[in-house]
């Protein structure tokens, strides 16, 4: 039986100064796979971010089984990222890691990370301080990979994901380059915000809406004219002598919304005949493990489409034959369908 543990070989440590970042999910086996394939280079542009993969699950990596278990996820999904990315090290950040990286190289935030007493806002809080000393590719534990995202994170200094919702931006699928701006900035408004009211919102704490307001700290932001809805902040941007590359919904790793229940259906099916849309790296379910209820849309995969798929396919093979079947045959028929119904 799989063990959702063996998704990664360990979990994140933070190196002593001048020591390289410990890799997790280093599989020979896994690299020989993905090695040569979807190699995509758009003339012009070089990877600048770190070929480094993060995700966060907390509080450790025990919890993420059990919950791959109870069926709130599954380990298959980082670990498709895992596939996709043969060449990046890839790390899982635990609370002790999280914990070890804020007090040795952040120490004003740990109050405010302490004090969150929640680990959903302690994960959004924790990618932040990540990107900004390691830089790298964070995904979602619950963001499966479909191909390489190395093609969509050339020649920009930080890549985001557009969203359809109020919230201009997700913070479910970020790459940067280490010690960019835009991460020191969203660590300030962590602290602020914490200090005047550490029960605002989740979004505005330390999730997608932070992130919009570290954005505009930087002087991006959405351009709204009179009479007009504010233009999407999807993409390019040059601010502090980088780029800010925002990819638009629909595209990179958010092709549904997050209550878009008709488009991830539609997702789940497109997938399970093997097709991949245009400009789609990866797909972001938007589970919302931490709701009770979590987020009935974005449950759908392309095993339990593929399954839909095939029952429906046995039940118009069957009444398209009981329909063109000769009228001796009908009493034969109807026995058959007895007995089929009954297995």
């Amino acid at each position: 039986m799989f063990n959702p543990c063996d998704s990664w070989d360990r979990v994140a440590e933070i190196p002593e100064p001048g020591v390289g970042v410990a890799a997790f999910f280093n599989s020979s086996g896994a690299r020989e796979l993905a090695a040569g394939r979807f190699v995509r280079r758009r003339p012009g542009r070089q990877l600048r971010i770190p070929k480094l993969l993060h995700h966060v699950y907390l509080p450790d990596e025990h919890a993420f089984a059990e919950a791959a278990k109870a069926g709130k996820l599954r380990a298959e999904w980082p670990l498709s990222c895992r596939l996709m990315h043969p060449d990046f090290e890839h790390m899982l950040w635990d609370m002790r890691a999280a914990k070890t990286l804020i007090k040795r190289h952040y120490p004003e935030l740990l109050p405010a990370f302490l004090g969150y007493n929640e680990v959903t806002r302690q994960s959004g809080a924790i990618r932040a301080a990540i990107l900004h000393r390691f830089g790298g590719l964070y995904l979602d534990i619950d963001v499966s990979c479909l191909r390489p995202s190395t093609d969509m994170l050339a020649g920009a200094d930080v890549v985001l994901q557009g969203a359809a919702t109020s919230q201009p931006v997700s913070n479910g699928a970020m790459a940067s380059v280490a010690g960019h701006r835009l991460w020191a900035q969203a660590m300030e408004l962590m602290v602020e915000r914490f200090l005047t009211d550490p029960k605002m919102p989740i979004s505005n704490l330390t999730g997608p809406g932070l992130l919009q307001s570290a954005l505009e700290e930087m002087g991006i932001a959405p351009i709204a004219k009179p009479g007009k809805a504010a233009r999407p902040l999807s993409g390019l941007h040059k601010k502090d002598g980088g780029l800010v590359r925002i990819h638009p919904h629909g595209t990179f790793f958010s092709p549904c919304g997050w209550s878009a229940e008709g488009c991830h259906r539609k997702l789940a099916l497109q997938l399970a005949v093997g097709t991949i849309p245009p400009n789609l790296v990866g797909y972001h379910r938007y589970l919302a493990s931490w709701l009770p209820g979590g987020n009935p849309a974005g449950i759908f995969s392309q095993e339990d489409a593929a399954k839909k798929m095939a029952a429906g396919t046995s039940k118009t093979g069957a009444a398209t034959a009981a329909a063109n079947a000769p009228a001796s045959s009908s009493s034969s028929s109807n026995s058959s369908s007895s007995s089929g119904s009954s297995n």
